[in-house]
Parts: C-alpha cells; sequence; structure tokens
C-alpha cells in the first residue's frame, strides 16, 4: 500500500484561502447585482413616470390647445416655468439636433408632426420618439440580472478551473520539477 503524504504545504493553504475569498467576493457582487435588479427596474419606470413623462403632456397640451407642436423655444419657456431640470432635458424637432446614437431611429421622419424627448439620466441620455410612442431607455431586466449574477460567478470560478486545467498539463510537471530545484511550491 502505498504511502500518500496529505498534508497540504503552507503556501498551498494560503493559496486555497485566498481562492475563497475571490469566490466568496465574486459571489457577493454578483448576489448584489441580483438583488438590486428589481429597485433598478422600479427606478427605471419612476424616471419615465416622472422625468420624461410630463414634457411628453406638456407637448400633447400643446398640440391639442394650438394644433400644431411648439417650436424649440416654445417647449423651453413652458418648460422653464413648468418641469424642473430642463438643461437636463432636449426637445429635438430636427435632423440637425438628433444624437448620432439615436440617428438610424429617426432616419426620414416628417418633423412637422414628430418630435424627440431627451432627457439626461446622469450618465446617459434616456429618448421618446413621439413617431411610434417609443421609449430608448435602460431597459434594466430580470435576465440582464442573471446574466450580471453569472458573469460575476464565472470570474469567481476562473481560477480554480485555471488551476485544474494547468494541473492536468504537462507544464504543472514542468513547473513542479523546476520549483523543486530552487525550493519553492
Amino acid at each position: 500500500m502505498a504511502n500518500f503524504n496529505m498534508a497540504l504545504k503552507p503556501k498551498r493553504i494560503i493559496f486555497y484561502c485566498l481562492l475563497a475569498i475571490w469566490l466568496a467576493v465574486w459571489f457577493f457582487i454578483g448576489f448584489c447585482i441580483w438583488n438590486d435588479s428589481s429597485g433598478q427596474i422600479a427606478r427605471d419606470k419612476k424616471f419615465i413616470e416622472n422625468k420624461i413623462n410630463p414634457h411628453i403632456a406638456l407637448v400633447n397640451s400643446f398640440r391639442v390647445k394650438y394644433n400644431r407642436l411648439p417650436t424649440v423655444k416654445e417647449f423651453n419657456y413652458i418648460n422653464g416655468t413648468s418641469v424642473n431640470d430642463l438643461a437636463d432635458t432636449d426637445y429635438i424637432r430636427d435632423d440637425k439636433s438628433v444624437p448620432d446614437e439615436i440617428r438610424s431611429r429617426v432616419k426620414n421622419w416628417s418633423w412637422t408632426n414628430n418630435y424627440v424627448i431627451a432627457v439626461w439620466r446622469g450618465e446617459w441620455w434616456e429618448y421618446y420618439l413621439s413617431k411610434n410612442n417609443t421609449y430608448i431607455t435602460n431597459r434594466y431586466s430580470k435576465t440582464d440580472a442573471l446574466i450580471g449574477l453569472l458573469v460575476c460567478m464565472g470570474i469567481g470560478i476562473s481560477p480554480l478551473v485555471l488551476n485544474v486545467f494547468f494541473r492536468r498539463t504537462r507544464l504543472y510537471a514542468y513547473f513542479v520539477s523546476k520549483s523543486a530545484t530552487f525550493g519553492c511550491l
């Protein structure tokens, strides 16, 4: 019967402790992403209701009252007296003012009856396109949260997978023989 030396070397113990900490940190980050997803979805919905929809309501009420869309000057004047954060809002009525990120969506629009409202979210712009009544927003979902969780878990597990892969290759035997020569591992 062969005598197996099952004692772990101190360096290996340190490695496994650090690996456990690494796994715990990445699993915790992934769980936090997953856990916050419902809050993020609610914040996105609230942003649309509180920041974008009041501007749409003003444009629509102007349209009903005057039978036309307001000009940019009129919009800014009306918004300046009734809706906060005007500096974070753009009312777009022509091709020249359309940001590159949504240019393809408003291509060949008739600006006589259509408009775009852009509202700054703090890190990115969110849009409302009147022609097809579409919001271009963050659109964060539970699927995004699950993907975030899985990515974090993958990052956490990657050193373990690489360690197993490395140990099964000839490189491991080569490095072990060299490290024995120099007193490593």
